[in-house]
């Protein structure tokens, strides 16, 4: 799994301000993906799945970011499965003041995620 964490470089920022989305966390999971395709090409062993992680609500991202993201990471890369965790309080964190985000928004971005993934839908169908 490569966690992208967030949605995009300004979520990114918020969250973590040394760590960079487009070539650092994207690219990641862009080099991932290429590695597994490359492996299965060449007949050998390969992961079996591309997955990654979000923190939701930490840094005040909308559920639009999450699957505009998401989305594209399933069609380009073969991402085949998103994670959603619900932000919760970490005492003497730099968040340790955010408010707990309701573990009712990821099961919803969970199932969206499902309904893209095995159904065909997009995020405009909503």
């Amino acid at each position: 799994m490569t966690s992208l964490e967030a949605p995009n470089q300004q979520r990114r920022t918020d969250l973590a301000p040394d760590k960079e989305f487009a070539s650092s966390m994207w690219g990641r999971l862009a080099r991932a993906a290429e590695l597994m395709k490359r492996a299965r090409q060449e007949g050998r062993q390969a992961a079996r799945s591309l997955t990654t992680q979000f923190v939701v609500g930490a840094v005040g991202e909308s559920d639009r970011e999450l699957l505009e993201t998401v989305q594209p990471a399933q069609c380009d890369l073969g991402l085949w499965r998103a994670y959603f965790s619900a932000f919760h309080l970490i005492d003497r964190s730099p968040f340790a003041d955010q408010p707990a985000e309701d573990s009712t928004r990821a099961l919803r971005l969970y199932q969206f995620d499902f309904m893209i993934r095995d159904y065909g839908f997009t995020y405009a169908d909503q």
